[in-house]
């Protein structure tokens, strides 16, 4: 699953580039480890994918996860899924790894489709960073204007999800974000149910909370926070 019909065949909407920067020679996992091994200070893993290389990551060095702070993730959902109508792609796509991680024991913040379908950026918002560059605006047009597109027929206006910078945005503004503890799996069977993020909301549940859920935004301060974040960048840069 690559959900190119959202994202396009280079998960860009098919976006043209001038160049990149050089591929690491490193994997994902050997990159995980060699920050953790080296590191003096505790480290927050922001998964904003499948759980895939996290999950093998604290299978293989479980020596190594007393390094990791916290893992905040973008995935799941407790109000439903959207690849399927209990699963949420991410949590679909490897079901596996996202139950080993939310059952690791290492703090667990979770930014599901409760609040990542909430957190909406509006194309009134991208204009206002293109006002300040151009071409870092008319990429985020251009790689939103499906989901915009998609979105607005549904009624919600021109506007987008940014499903991944939610995470982001609570690491830096945790105040303007909505939590619960909860005690949280992951249906990781090849059913109907493969992927679905569910709570035992049991009131003889036997074992405490594991992750705390993200379930609402204050949405203006979240589209002000994310405009000053860019456009702030955008300034640093040029000043360079």
């Amino acid at each position: 699953s690559f959900a190119d019909d959202i994202h396009g065949a280079n998960g860009m909407s098919d976006y043209e580039f001038d160049n990149f920067a050089p591929l690491s020679e490193k994997t994902a996992l050997e990159s995980y480890v060699d920050i953790l091994r080296n590191t003096q200070e505790k480290v927050i893993i922001a998964a904003v994918g499948p759980l895939t290389n996290i999950a093998i990551l604290l299978k293989a060095y479980p020596e190594l996860t007393d390094k990791i702070e916290k893992i905040i993730i973008m995935g799941g959902g407790l109000k439903g899924g959207n690849i399927t109508t209990t699963g949420e792609f991410n949590f679909y796509v490897d079901p596996h790894a996202a139950h080993v991680v939310i059952k690791s024991g290492i703090p667990v913040v979770l930014a599901g489709l409760d609040v990542t379908e909430v957190a909406r950026i509006y194309k009134e918002d991208l204009e206002e960073i293109a006002s300040y560059d151009e071409r870092l605006g008319q990429f985020m047009l251009t790689t939103n204007e499906t989901s915009m597109s998609i979105y607005n027929s549904l009624g919600f206006g021109m506007s987008c999800t940014p499903n991944d910078v939610v995470p982001i945005v609570h690491l830096l503004h945790p105040e303007i974000f909505e939590t619960e503890d909860l005690k949280i799996d992951v249906s990781y069977d090849s059913c109907e149910t493969r992927g679905m993020t569910y709570v035992d909301a049991r009131i003889r549940a036997p074992q405490e909370p594991n992750v705390q859920m993200i379930m609402g935004v204050d949405l203006a301060r979240f589209r002000a926070e994310f405009k000053e974040t860019v456009i702030t960048y955008i300034q640093n840069t040029n000043n360079r």
